[in-house]
């Protein structure tokens, strides 16, 4: 019965994630590599301008409240010394589901 219940969730999720589109794909896989919001702009913005594309903070933080409406991140709020940021946490529960819907689509 549990077999059966992961191979659905993975189903769901691979049928969420199929449908997003290049740059929300690249911004979900760039939080795979680094948590830190600061850190994983700067890893999607280089990945998406090596395929000629743009990438904003605010587009890339819109992109992130999408995918956490989506129940495939969530957003958690940290202090530093100066000021705040986010961390960010991938629900996804098999990560290699984003790398092939991420390949499906370059």
């Amino acid at each position: 019965m549990s077999d059966a219940l992961a191979l659905a969730l993975r189903d769901v999720e691979k049928d969420t994630l199929e449908k997003l589109s290049l740059k929300n794909l690249i911004v979900l896989d760039s939080v795979l590599h680094a948590e830190e919001s600061a850190s994983a702009f700067e890893y999607a913005r280089k990945r998406l301008e090596a395929l000629g594309l743009s990438l904003s903070k605010s587009t890339f933080f819109k992109s992130l409240s999408f995918l956490q409406s989506l129940g495939v991140v969530m957003l958690v709020r940290k202090k530093t010394s100066r000021g705040f940021t986010y961390d960010v946490k991938t629900l996804v529960s098999e990560p290699e589901v984003i790398t092939e819907a991420l390949e499906r689509q370059i």
